[in-house]
């Protein structure tokens, strides 16, 4: 089953906000991130439908980013606000969080609690830490298109963690 990642990012969102914890846009991304990473080695496979990209501050889900970056480094307090035109009327609505199992749920919050109480930046660093972003870095430094994470990076980044590398 592969999730919408903005959808995913709404339910964050509101996890976040409900323990009182801030979120910017790259804390918002680490988590979709660590998500993701944890999804996969429980499930084999990646838990969006879009893909996660290597860029300068780790790793990102352009549409997310997309839907986000107007609020550039201040707080995201809830999810963005979708515009529509229905018979002849625009509505407007709040993105919608993702329906998960009851165990990605379970999931997603063990990753809110290890990882959303961290500073952005630690956040970062964590992902800077790890060989998958660092061999990439000059190609990301490059500002190379199209740097994603693949299969093999998450079976990487899993065994190091396994291993307590």
């Amino acid at each position: 089953m592969a999730y919408n990642a903005v959808n995913v990012a709404s339910n964050i969102i509101n996890n976040m906000h409900e323990k009182n914890l801030p979120l910017d846009h790259i804390k918002l991304q680490k988590l979709l991130y660590f998500f993701a990473v944890e999804y996969f080695k429980l499930n084999e496979n990646f838990p969006f439908k879009q893909q996660i990209e290597k860029w300068k501050l780790g790793p990102v889900v352009r549409d997310v980013y997309n839907e986000y970056k107007f609020k550039g480094s201040s707080s995201i307090e809830s999810p963005t606000v979708q515009f529509t035109f229905e018979d002849g009327i625009f509505k407007t609505s709040k993105i919608k969080s993702e329906e998960l199992t009851y165990a990605d749920e379970a999931l997603l919050n063990e990753i809110i609690d290890k990882y959303g109480v961290l500073n952005s930046f630690r956040l970062v660093d964590i992902t800077h830490e790890e060989d998958v972003w660092k061999e990439a870095k000059s190609k990301i430094e490059k500002r190379e298109e199209n740097l994603f994470y693949t299969n093999e990076d998450f079976n990487r980044i899993i065994g190091s963690t396994v291993n307590g590398e």
